[in-house]
């Protein structure tokens, strides 16, 4: 059986733990998480010039030339008909609030430049084209998602 003073230590350093947990809990400020937030600039995106070459490069919001050829190359990206399958898409950027850049038009090949605001339409059947998991429209609004859950 213990002593009364080896119980009387026992409780105090006890309450002494739990006082000191209590007390840095109340005092401690969780520290900010740092965010990263991608940018454009840190995807790598897949290339395509006028003159058919394909290439992968960083992102960037204009336009740049064809290492093989120099013609003027835009991002593409892959979008599906549910009914006649995969299209490349060639994307234009504009940079918006705060330096993020947006998809501004969107070109099916061969097609006129369209605005990112308006559904790309199958050429055969008129139906609305889905994105693909390869979008880099997708790509960065995944990264800014996950910075809002934060």
């Amino acid at each position: 059986m213990p002593t009364r003073a080896a119980t009387v230590s026992l409780v105090v350093a006890v309450a002494a733990a739990a006082f000191l947990l209590v007390a840095w809990r109340i005092w401690h400020r969780d520290e900010p998480v740092a965010v990263i937030v991608r940018t454009i600039r840190d995807v790598e995106l897949d290339w395509r010039c006028e003159g058919g070459h394909f290439f992968q490069s960083l992102g960037q919001v204009k336009p740049r030339p064809c290492w093989m050829c120099g013609q003027t190359a835009f991002p593409v990206t892959d979008y599906e008909c549910p009914v006649h399958g995969r299209y490349e898409v060639a994307v234009r950027f504009a940079e918006g609030e705060g330096g993020v850049a947006t998809p501004a038009h969107w070109r099916l090949p061969d097609g006129p430049w369209v605005d990112a605001e308006e559904d790309l339409q199958c050429r055969r059947c008129g139906k609305a084209l889905e994105r693909m998991a390869n979008d880099p429209a997708a790509l960065l609004n995944r990264s800014r998602q996950e910075k809002d859950r934060r």
